[in-house]
């Protein structure tokens, strides 16, 4: 961790807007109107998940509910109250109130402990974030960039009259509930969509969708019968692991092993492998330079598929060449290719575009004639979060070959499949398209509530009371404030201090 300017260098820069403040105003250090508080390194041996008090960590700032609790001895010091001012000191260095009840101020988070009435606590929160984001945009990491408690200390705060600062908070508070309403709206349709979707395609994968359609074209489809004699079980690879002995059901069209629900009319139930040739990808080595460097063979790993989730992927980010090709068990897949993520990060569905290579964290289906490759791909989807009971694993979750050979899916004819995928492609463009312009608008309030920071800090967001009693001499009570406290007998002071947790 480098911080290259001080936290006084920064704002002087004029590079943050956030950081300006109005010329009738002072400034004032952090230090001189609150305490900065570090976290304590609590013993791994007394955490639990069912007794004690949370045990507040970098993730765990703004929750309110922790993943551990901690039942050993602990000082009062290191308690949070709720609504206290923490400030995550790794990665983003963001700041939030604990929202939770009495908690216990872990190693590398801090708590900002207001030491005075001169200077609001309201307005001291509002003023934190931006001038944390700008010392996180100065820090240079290699890897995790990490705050320290004397940075924090020397931020120059803005420091408005008293008057002032309240109107300041009044107005923004006023604000931003406004805001944070229409945000919470948007948050809720979004939400709805969400489950909106996963509606549909769960009725499309049980025949719901094209019910009418079926009626309307009885006279020429395929019965489940014709199906099942139609197909011509695919060759799989040599070597294949046996399938799974476990039963699992899945939301709506697969299943492994025997299904037990019934196929909607005209529809049936069929194994994967019998329709599509199942495969694995691979890894070429890194040790070899020349496997990777100038390749030209589009290779997927899972930031690819998290990208194309639910869509054709036809660009990577990395490549391999023909050499990494030869000297590995990665193997070039067709166009049309199914893939699924099944380690790591599980479920992420996307199709081959073009022919192309995998890691070994995905499973992935050659489709026959008889399966259409979007609609394999949209069942695969239909599935959602659910698609994680076909693995194993609590903290590392793995859908393993055996489930994966052993899927069944529900097939409907290929003129019905064609039907079902333009119906969700129809449906499902107008949902992402709504999405799309819902977080534009979320994405406009944040913009929006940065504005309101802008012209509160500048002096505009408010008027201005020549009334009020000057910035100077507010600072300066403040630093006759500072001095007197640090007069204060050290006992005198750890008493209040502690009466204050």
């Amino acid at each position: 961790m480098a911080l290259g300017r001080r936290p006084i260098e920064i704002v002087e820069s004029g590079t943050y807007q956030l950081l300006m403040k109005s010329e009738s105003w002072g400034r004032v250090w952090l230090h001189q109107v609150a305490e900065v508080r570090n976290g304590y390194a609590f013993q791994s041996k007394f955490f639990s998940h069912d007794s004690g008090l949370p045990l507040i960590r970098i993730r765990d700032i703004a929750k309110i509910e922790t993943e551990n609790l901690y039942s050993g001895k602990l000082e009062n010091e290191f308690l949070v109250k709720t609504g206290d001012i923490l400030i995550g000191m790794d990665g983003d260095f963001k700041c939030a109130r604990w929202p939770g009840n009495i908690g216990l101020l872990n190693q590398r988070v801090c708590k900002i402990i207001p030491r005075t009435e001169l200077y609001l606590e309201k307005f001291l929160y509002l003023c934190l974030q931006p001038y944390l984001n700008a010392i996180n945009q100065e820090t240079s990491s290699i890897t995790v960039k990490h705050l320290s408690s004397r940075t924090i200390e020397d931020i120059p705060l803005p420091l408005p009259p008293l008057n002032e600062q309240h109107r300041i908070v009044t107005k923004i508070e006023e604000l931003f509930s406004e805001l944070d309403k229409g945000v919470e709206s948007l948050k809720t349709a979004r939400e709805q969509l969400k489950v909106y979707r996963q509606a549909l395609l769960k009725h499309a994968f049980e025949g719901k969708l094209t019910e009418e359609w079926r009626k309307e074209n009885a006279d020429k489809l395929e019965t489940a019968g014709q199906i099942l004699k139609s197909i011509i079980p695919v060759q799989q690879p040599k070597g294949g692991r046996a399938a799974t002995k476990d039963k699992i059901e899945g939301v709506a069209g697969l299943a492994v092993n025997t299904p037990s629900k019934p196929a909607p009319d005209g529809w049936a139930w069929v194994p994967l492998l019998n329709i599509a040739r199942q495969e694995t990808g691979h890894t070429p080595s890194r040790n070899h330079p020349e496997y990777w460097e100038n390749g030209n063979i589009s290779w997927i790993g899972i930031s690819d598929a998290r990208t194309h989730h639910g869509s054709v992927i036809n660009e990577t980010n990395q490549k391999i060449t023909q050499l990494g090709l030869e000297n590995s068990s990665a193997r070039l897949l067709p166009e049309g290719t199914v893939c699924l993520s099944r380690t790591a990060s599980v479920g992420y569905v996307c199709i081959m575009g073009k022919d192309m290579a995998t890691s070994q964290d995905f499973a992935t289906w050659s489709c026959s004639e008889l399966l259409s490759p979007l609609f394999l791909m949209y069942a695969l989807l239909a599935e959602g979060e659910e698609i994680k009971r076909f693995g194993r694993g609590t903290t590392h979750t793995t859908i393993y070959f055996p489930e994966i050979r052993a899927i069944n899916i529900c097939l409907p004819s290929k003129a019905e499949q064609k039907v079902i995928v333009e119906k969700l492609e129809k449906a499902l463009t107008s949902v992402e398209n709504t999405v799309d312009e819902i977080e534009k608008q979320i994405a406009k309030s944040e913009v929006l509530r940065q504005s309101i920071l802008k012209k509160a800090f500048s002096g505009q967001l408010v008027p201005q009371d020549p009334n009020d009693e000057p910035a100077s001499v507010l600072l300066e009570r403040i630093a006759r404030e500072k001095a007197e406290t640090a007069a204060t007998p050290r006992k005198s002071r750890a008493a209040k201090a502690a009466h204050n947790v």
